[in-house]
């Protein structure tokens, strides 16, 4: 994330929200997140992204698109989410003096000055250690799913499978050994530091200095275990965030379970992987778990084609062949769709398929009648396709014989 302050919009409160440049995760776009009436929502892969400044306040000012942009000092009421001028309790913006003829000729003009207690510090030290503790203890889930969304594409593979394994411990709780092999370092020094360039990561995203060990943005260090070594406790705001985001497996319950153990265990592809990466495959193998949760996150909890919203008959999919694809592949929560269990069951078997844009394709073998029984017809399409769905619906489409 990349905040810029040389533009806020002010609150009726008086709170000061400050726009910021960020990654959209299923587009790689990067920039001012921006909701337009032609590019719709920045979530879900829609949006209008932009690295123009200037672009981004001619749009919110004089078009009234919402700008993503959020508070950032310490406080139990910290907001994060797109704002319109005159919208959400938004009663005004300031601009910079080198901005100001961005705004000329427009009917609402900047304010000649920000809340004084809504200042952005201009360092990142404004916070002593004991204020920044304080700061941490008071973010919650939302907070840490936002910076986890915004940091993933900068996160190294040994930090990711410390921190999931941490948090997938028995109370979230390790000593920094215990940490290194789960990265696979070849010690706790090792793991102190790229540990603590994560923490740093995370806590740089809110804006939080002065720490007396980075790490401290991820964990709660505590006395030290029988061996002398400390042990460090995953905040658990942090671990309600990961599983809300579908990145903690749960222990699957299910029929296919056996099934799945078996399949995975018989895979060349499965036989180097980690425990938790086995575990993330057999429950991903029956639509259970981190993939099923991440699933649900993606499409609000809704089947993809008809919006029912009973989460126990809807069934996470896989659109790419499961022997086709590889572990990552299988994982990933694009490579299938949210359906309600019946017409799950037409798209694993190949009677459904869909197009790029979302229009139902129908084999020759389903007839209209059965179709309709089932409320589908010839016209019903997908509520949303975004690009990263678009190669794995296409593996299916030649799968089962919809294309050439």
């Amino acid at each position: 994330m990349t905040l810029d302050k040389r533009f806020a919009l002010v609150t009726s409160d008086n709170n000061v929200l400050y726009p910021y440049q960020k990654p959209q995760k299923a587009t790689g776009r990067f920039g001012f997140a921006l909701s337009t009436p032609e590019h719709g929502s920045d979530r879900f892969g829609g949006g209008y992204y932009t690295a123009d400044l200037a672009e981004a306040v001619r749009g919110v000012v004089f078009q009234g698109w919402g700008i993503r942009a959020r508070t950032i000092l310490d406080s139990e009421e910290r907001k994060d989410g797109t704002y319109k001028l005159n919208r959400r309790s938004v009663k005004g913006y300031w601009l910079a003096p080198e901005l100001s003829w961005v705004a000329v000729g427009a009917s609402i003009q900047p304010l000649e000055d920000l809340p004084s207690q809504n200042v952005l510090p201009t360092t990142d030290e404004h916070l002593g250690s004991p204020s920044a503790l304080v700061a941490l203890d008071r973010l919650g889930a939302s907070d840490y799913i936002a910076a986890w969304e915004a940091l993933e594409h900068r996160i190294a593979p040994g930090q990711r499978a410390m921190l999931l394994g941490h948090a997938a411990a028995p109370q979230h709780t390790l000593s920094m050994q215990a940490v290194a092999e789960l990265g696979g370092y070849a010690g706790y020094r090792a793991a102190n530091v790229q540990y603590g360039k994560l923490g740093k990561l995370f806590a740089d995203f809110f804006f939080i200095g002065a720490l007396e060990n980075s790490t401290q943005a991820l964990a709660i260090s505590g006395p030290r275990d029988a061996h002398g070594q400390w042990q460090w406790t995953v905040r658990p705001a942090l671990v309600e965030a990961l599983r809300q985001l579908g990145m903690l497996e749960e222990r699957v319950d299910s029929a296919a379970l056996l099934d799945a153990v078996a399949e995975v265990e018989s895979d060349p592809k499965c036989r180097s992987v980690s425990e938790t990466t086995r575990r993330a495959l057999i429950n991903a193998r029956v639509g259970q778990g981190g993939y099923r949760t991440r699933m649900l996150r993606l499409w609000e909890g809704q089947c993809a084609l008809t919006s029912c919203g009973i989460e126990t008959v809807l069934v996470a999919s896989h659109a790419k062949p499961w022997a086709q694809a590889s572990n990552e592949e299988r994982l990933d929560e694009y490579n299938g769709l949210l359906l309600a269990a019946s017409i799950d069951r037409l798209f694993d078997s190949g009677l459904i398929s869909f197009t790029d844009d979302g229009s139902i394709l129908v084999s020759p073998s389903l007839h209209a009648q059965d179709m309709a029984t089932l409320g589908l017809n010839a016209t019903v399409a997908l509520r949303r396709v975004a690009d990263r769905h678009k190669p794995y619906l296409q593996a299916h489409r030649r799968a089962h014989g919809f294309e050439c």
